[in-house]
């Protein structure tokens, strides 16, 4: 009799979570949806927002919204000291912040070449040259100097105009340290979105959602997009409620039936 009992509540148990386990195989997670959307975008679309105008690349749950501008300020810094290259020659680098205007100077670089012996004393290189059967030690600059005449200079005072890298530049600021080249040129600048991201474009600001892996929509009811995460969730707390009742009714119905067929000690 008592065995009887337990198949009879074990059976109930396993049906339970047999139960328990078919509603999971069959439940169907809600998916977001945004209903009127201020924008529907795929890949190569432009939307205009607040008078800026972005491009659209879209890829999976992901997508890119790229304006130009067209007129953005770009700098480059010089340190005293190092080298650049304007036009296709090396100068070094030389500024002076307390002359009026600020100056900066840039002196040609020129090397050795090959076959050319050089020494360093007291902090000075010298370039070891044959004279007389003697071995003479010559400055490296009045060296160069007697091989190629002077080297290039270049001198431009704070707010010249000079072209370089084949653009118009300006030297915005001088100091002791350094000198600040400044021009305008378009400039690229991409916003990045993902699902439920808050994406602001000019100002303005959206939530975004991928419907499928093509296709981004913006909307701007933050609130409704969240009522759609809330459903998300409760979804899966009653998915992982009804793994706990399928689990733990598998295990009464295995413990009972086990207990049943221990032996009695009476």
């Amino acid at each position: 009799m008592q065995r009887r009992a337990a198949a009879l509540y074990a059976a109930f148990f396993i049906i339970l979570a047999a139960g328990s386990y078919a509603m999971i195989g069959v439940a169907e997670e809600p998916a977001i949806s945004v209903d009127n959307p201020a924008h529907t975008l795929v890949t190569g679309d432009e939307v205009t927002v607040n008078g800026r105008t972005y491009s659209v690349r879209v890829s999976g749950a992901e997508a890119e919204l790229t304006w130009t501008d067209d007129d953005a300020v770009q700098t480059e810094t010089w340190d005293a000291g190092s080298t650049v290259t304007v036009d296709g020659t090396d100068y070094s680098v030389v500024t002076d912040a307390d002359a009026t205007p600020p100056t900066v100077q840039l002196t040609e670089e020129r090397s050795l070449g090959e076959n050319v012996s050089t020494i360093d004393r007291d902090g000075e290189t010298y370039v070891i040259v044959e004279q007389d059967g003697q071995q003479v030690l010559i400055p490296r600059d009045e060296y160069l100097t007697d091989q190629f005449g002077p080297p290039a200079e270049l001198e431009f005072d704070q707010n010249d105009e000079f072209d370089y890298n084949n653009q118009t530049v300006t030297l915005a600021t001088v100091t002791n340290t350094s000198v600040t080249l400044e021009w305008r040129a378009p400039v690229d600048t991409t916003v990045t979105a993902g699902e439920g991201d808050n994406v602001t474009l000019n100002d303005r600001t959206f939530v975004a959602h991928f419907p499928d892996d093509r296709t981004l929509e913006l909307s701007s009811d933050f609130a409704a997009y969240q009522n759609e995460l809330a459903a998300q969730d409760t979804f899966e707390e009653r998915v992982n409620g009804l793994w706990g009742v399928s689990l733990l009714s598998a295990l009464a119905a295995i413990t009972l039936l086990g207990l049943s067929y221990m032996p009695s000690r009476y």
